[in-house]
């Protein structure tokens, strides 16, 4: 029975590696294949998986003082099977993050945010670290996951690694070392100041002060547009693409510019983010918090939005079918892609929403990339029932049919750099079906080179 199991298995993999690796979807055969068959086939085998998806948080009051990382609490029955259910209890004075380590030194997020503490299933073997909610600082020591221990709980007096080894220290010593050696500290420099500054030799740089001046990035600290410029970019929209069906929903004096096209981009092209939001992995969206000493921005779970993104990066933007749309974009607006930060792809289940905000923060105006002046959403898939984009201050919605898309600034054609309020929006509850779309948000000034020195609060 067992050795049946097994070769049934060992034939599904082959037949979805073929599958995947023709189809470049190797990360949706690792999460979506691997990991459930390993986990199916764990009691026959034995191996380490990834720890399991499903998660129940519990939110209570924050408590306790800055401590030092220990176990505790251990179980009086320990668990003959190595597939385990813990507890990860936090003490700490603040929210903290939790992060299991998939190789060595190689960690991913698996918690975003714990207030007081986590259930999870995982594996004897796996290790997990806390960090600063949204951030890989590091608090305290690694903990291994042992057979006769269900609880790990991060004391009051646990310290951050960096307050323990000083702001220069790599947070992954073997990792950092090896990455260094392979030339990442200029290829992915933003990543690697941040988080391996000793191995890069970049001590001084761990100051975003002086790692994004604008001098040091060589980038115009002029705005793409001089006052009149936002209303001379739409009237010139609407009338060089009418094969894009562009319609005018609001427009000065009336109103601010809300555009929608009708037939913007293809099914092909739709089906391309689409897939790519499945391919890298759907996860819960997030909220940005304050800003450390490191220029990291936390990442907090949203309260007041509940769909899940991806981020279109790497070898989803150079996807023939995704350039093309950003190609699209940019002809459209003539503002270089530079400016452009890459396609946020969203999904929205049933009863998913994002309430009224804004998509311009007015402190990012003396950001190296600035602010955001343009939102360009698309929307990917139809949608049954449910899901408008609500513009509550203009009284306007706009329904999500696939290929179309909708334009809006986020500032005032008087003075750029100033927060348009009338564009304000939210996302309606999906009520029936399910609905894919794509944010292209568009900056001030050059967003890239800021981006790829975590200029710009992330750190990818």
């Amino acid at each position: 029975m067992t050795k049946m199991l097994v070769l049934r298995a060992f034939v599904i993999v082959a037949i979805a590696t073929a599958v995947a690796v023709y189809r470049g979807e190797t990360n949706y055969l690792e999460t979506k294949i691997m990991r459930p068959l390993t986990s199916i086939l764990e009691p026959f085998v034995g191996g380490l998986v990834a720890p399991n998806d499903k998660r129940d948080t519990i939110d209570s009051k924050r408590d306790g003082d800055i401590t030092k990382t220990e176990a505790s609490e251990t179980s009086q029955e320990p668990r003959k099977s190595r597939n385990i259910e813990v507890r990860f209890v936090n003490q700490w004075h603040a929210p903290t993050s939790l992060f299991w380590e998939r190789s060595e030194d190689d960690w991913i997020q698996v918690a975003p945010s714990i207030v007081d503490e986590i259930g999870l299933g995982t594996f004897v073997g796996h290790r997990f670290m806390f960090t600063r909610e949204g951030t890989r600082d590091q608090i305290g020591d690694e903990v291994e996951i042992v057979a006769s221990q269900l609880v790990y709980t991060l004391p009051k007096n646990a310290k951050p690694r960096s307050e323990i080894d000083g702001p220069c220290t790599d947070r992954y010593p073997r990792r950092c070392a090896s990455l260094a050696a392979h030339g990442e500290c200029d290829e992915n420099p933003g990543w690697m100041i941040v988080n391996c500054p000793s191995s890069c030799e970049a001590c001084e740089l761990l100051d975003p002060a002086k790692r994004c001046d604008p001098a040091r990035l060589n980038i115009s600290l002029e705005h793409i547009w001089s006052p009149g410029d936002l209303d001379k970019t739409f009237e010139r929209i609407m009338r060089d693409f009418v094969h894009l069906k562009p319609r005018a929903l609001s427009k000065p004096p009336d109103g601010p510019w809300l555009i929608v096209f009708d037939d913007f981009i293809s099914d092909a092209e739709s089906e391309a983010l689409t897939r790519w939001g499945h391919t890298l992995g759907f996860e819960r969206s997030t909220d940005s918090g304050v800003k450390n000493e490191r220029g990291e921005q936390t990442k907090k779970v949203s309260q007041g939005r509940t769909s899940s993104n991806a981020w279109c990066r790497r070898d989803c933007e150079e996807d023939p079918l995704v350039d093309s749309v950003y190609a699209r974009i940019e002809e459209v607006t003539q503002i270089p892609r530079d400016h452009y930060e890459s396609f946020q792809l969203l999904k929205y289940d049933v009863g998913q929403y994002y309430h009224t905000h804004h998509d311009m923060s007015p402190r990012t105006r003396n950001d190296a990339a600035g602010p955001r002046i343009l939102t360009f959403f698309l929307y990917v898939s139809d949608v049954q029932e449910g899901g408008e984009t609500d513009f509550p201050r203009i009284d306007l919605r706009v329904a999500p049919r696939k290929g179309s898309a909708v334009l809006w600034p986020s500032v005032l054609d008087r003075d750029p750099w100033l927060q348009d309020p009338l564009t304000h929006h939210a996302a309606l509850p999906v009520k029936k079906g399910v609905k894919y779309g794509a944010n292209a948000w568009i900056h001030a000034r050059n967003f890239v080179i800021p981006n790829k020195y975590a200029c710009t609060g992330s750190v990818a």
